[in-house]
């Protein structure tokens, strides 16, 4: 029993938590990208070498770049190899020229209809590019200028009257992009079963090393991907800055996702004070902005939930903000 206890520690420091691994791979790539360690130019070769050499299932959203592969693959080639181990050979070159005509004419067709159906993708893609442009909300390059942006704390105070509002909740609690997990943090001080979601992974090295439990996804992808009425208890952060659409959606999923009877609480900041509060670079490159908490409070009706308070809070050192809390009904 004793000389069998240390090989159980021992496997017990061999553990390595992955999650933890990811997060803080990410964090470092960040660090030296910021201090210039790390060229962008660097990262774009490593890019292009890995498409050039993936298949196009891991080889990222690019669509053009999904679409040069299909364009390399639909020619169909009709004349197969004839060598081989056995000796089949002649058996192979007569199979060959027999049905040679016959899989020319096929291939000759589906060959047409690939070009055709790769000639107008390019053209979608090109249209579809045209409309990230003009849109912030769609832009890719926006979206991922945003992400390197890190989100400001939120003040302790405005932490534990969120949690004073969870507390005795029965059943698990999620946390939506909830950044490095200072939110979440309280919450399981105050003894809520909360995780977190959250898509930036370079943000979540320290609560991961921490104990805390966070799911590396966005808000909609998480939510989206819920049995309805899982969810005890949701807290809404982060959403200022998305698209109109996409705060309508998250309130669609927050109403499919809170069991009846459970509680809602959309955090944002005040639209007066929002461009004062944030980054320079967030303020002018943010997709969407901020909604009064009136317009949350008629969304939230609609949907199914009853505003029960909007408390004044601080989103940001010196940044009038609000929290919406509603109940599922």
């Amino acid at each position: 029993m004793t000389d069998s206890q240390p090989a159980v520690d021992d496997a017990a420091d061999r553990h390595v938590d992955l999650d933890v691994v990811i997060a803080e791979i990410y964090d470092a790539v960040a660090q030296r990208r910021a201090s210039g360690e790390l060229p962008a130019d660097l990262e774009a070769e490593l890019d292009a070498e890995f498409a050039n050499y993936a298949p196009s299932a891991v080889s990222g959203d690019s669509l053009s770049g999904v679409l040069g592969q299909a364009d390399k693959a639909v020619s169909i080639d009709v004349d197969p190899p004839t060598a081989g181990r056995f000796p089949a050979g002649p058996v192979k070159k007569s199979v060959r020229k027999l049905t040679y005509w016959y899989m020319q004419y096929v291939a000759n067709q589906v060959t047409a209809f690939g070009s055709a159906t790769v000639r107008a993708l390019r053209m979608l893609d090109r249209r579809v590019a045209a409309v990230e442009q003009a849109t912030p909300g769609a832009s890719r390059s926006i979206a991922s200028t945003l992400e390197t942006i890190d989100p400001v704390p939120l003040p302790d105070g405005t932490a534990e009257a969120i949690a004073e509002q969870l507390r005795g909740t029965k059943g698990r609690v999620l946390c939506a992009e909830c950044g490095s997990g200072d939110l979440l943090r309280h919450l399981t001080q105050a003894g809520v079963d909360a995780y977190g979601a959250e898509p930036r992974r370079r943000l979540l090295a320290q609560a991961l090393r921490d104990g805390l439990e966070i799911r590396p996804e966005g808000a909609a992808e998480h939510l989206a991907a819920m049995v309805p009425g899982a969810l005890a208890g949701l807290v809404l952060t982060g959403i200022d800055i998305k698209p109109t659409g996409a705060q309508m959606q998250l309130a669609e999923l927050a109403s499919r996702a809170v069991a009846i009877g459970g509680c809602l609480v959309v955090l944002g900041v005040q639209p007066e004070a929002w461009a004062a509060s944030v980054p320079v670079v967030v303020a002018d490159l943010a997709p969407g902005r901020p909604l009064h908490p009136e317009t949350w409070a008629s969304v939230l009706s609609a949907r199914g939930f009853e505003v029960t308070a909007v408390l004044d809070v601080a989103v940001a050192p010196e940044a009038p903000g609000y929290a919406v809390i509603a109940r599922r009904h």
